[in-house]
């Protein structure tokens, strides 16, 4: 995001203000990451003891913590996640197709558009869709594994984690196999708005803005049963969605979808290799594999700072003012560790009675719409993995990235 210098200036005063004047902790800092990555979990213990809502000035807004204020704040109409909402937040002079989609983004869309472009999206997320995607999923995992034998030394977060969700969300959209390249470029330069050490390439990201809208003009032409032609069915009978609105959908998609089912995917393996009781569940109780991916979610969660809510109104949250139009970090990761709610929070048991509370996919009118997806692309990948590769073993530490909402892995080596 680039910022005016006028702009700049009144957010290094508010940040300096906000650390005089504010409730810190100053153990909290993300940025360090080899020290905060690797294990976040010591640092939100102390948080959840000491302040779960204090104001970080390295990230530029409140930090959430406790479980119910996490979850209070998810559902609260008087927050929004409207980026244009935060108070130095600055509208872009450029008038190009880029910004288009970026304003079309579902999660930065204001509440009456939110509602309506949600609205749409169910009968394209229905059980027809989901059925088709979970025997293209089947196809891809088996033809992502098939190269592989025991042991095999891979990098399972670029090799594995970083492949099926991408050709999972390709697959959905309905993406021609001679368009995977634009398509890829739209992926990447979407993705790169969340990475502070990259750019999107515009340029290339106007392949797949192109692409896209031939699509449109296509399914319009000839439906078929993909995302798109669902979606645009739905639109004529009811509520419109215009050309960007479409667009930005699918931007959306790739923003949560991908990026979020691969880390998805390789802290679930991870936490099977740091957590012997995980591990022993999933080889022998497959049948419960869902409640075991989302224990282990809670058990360790590889987000550290999102979602992200905007204040429309002075709001009070764990005995702190939040002032219209300042940000705030909800940590799902530190809510899970609550011992208010989930006791012993360091044990992992699948069998916990307040297991659906985990919010691995948010709450309210923020679930997650591709949700089934994403559940069913965890579920395939881990169980074909695990029979394929059940003696699979760590090789190296992990290696981390630095990333705006998540404890990335860019190498994740295992021996299978």
């Amino acid at each position: 995001m680039k910022m005016s210098l006028p702009t700049i200036a009144r957010l290094v005063c508010y940040l300096g203000h906000g650390a005089l004047t504010k409730p810190g902790f100053r153990a909290y800092n993300p940025n360090r990451v080899k020290v905060f990555y690797p294990n976040p979990n010591a640092v939100y213990d102390r948080i959840l003891d000491e302040k779960p809502v204090f104001f970080s000035p390295s990230m530029a807004s409140w930090i959430i913590c406790g479980y119910s204020d996490v979850a209070q704040c998810i559902r609260d109409p008087r927050l929004t996640t409207d980026f244009n909402q935060w108070r130095f937040s600055e509208s872009s002079t450029d008038d190009n197709e880029w910004n288009k989609v970026l304003d079309g983004l579902l999660f930065t869309l204001g509440k009456s558009d939110h509602t309506r472009i949600r609205r749409l999206t169910i009968p394209a997320f229905g059980p027809k869709t989901i059925d088709r995607i979970a025997a293209s999923t089947e196809e891809i995992v088996s033809a992502c594994l098939d190269p592989l034998s025991p042991g095999d030394t891979v990098n399972f977060a670029e090799q594995i984690a970083r492949v099926i969700p991408r050709k999972v969300v390709a697959d959905l959209v309905g993406v021609k196999p001679e368009d995977h390249a634009r398509f890829e470029a739209l992926t990447t330069a979407v993705m790169a708005m969340f990475d502070p050490s990259r750019n999107p390439d515009t340029r290339e990201a106007q392949m797949g803005i192109d692409m896209m809208k031939e699509y449109l003009d296509e399914r319009k032409q000839n439906p078929g049963d993909d995302f798109l032609s669902l979606l645009i069915a739905e639109a004529e009978e009811g509520d419109r969605i215009n050309a960007w609105e479409a667009i930005g959908l699918v931007a959306s998609l790739i923003a949560a979808g991908p990026d979020t089912s691969s880390d998805d995917l390789i802290f679930c393996i991870y936490n099977m290799l740091l957590n012997p009781a995980m591990r022993d569940a999933a080889m022998n109780h497959p049948e419960r594999i869902d409640d075991i991916i989302l224990e282990g979610t809670r058990w360790n969660h590889f987000g550290y700072s999102a979602p992200i809510r905007f204040a429309l109104e002075d709001i009070e949250i764990g005995g702190e003012t939040i002032r219209k139009g300042e940000m705030m970090r909800l940590i799902i990761p530190a809510a899970h560790r609550d011992p208010m709610v989930f006791q012993d929070p360091d044990r992992f048991d699948m069998d916990r009675p307040n297991l659906k509370q985990v919010l691995r996919f948010g709450a309210g009118a923020h679930f997650c719409v591709g949700s089934a997806i994403a559940q069913t692309v965890a579920r395939m990948t881990v169980t074909e993995f695990l029979r394929r590769f059940p003696d699979f073993q760590l090789q190296a530490e992990p290696v981390y990235e630095k990333h705006l909402t998540s404890r990335r892995m860019r190498e994740f080596w295992l021996t299978l």
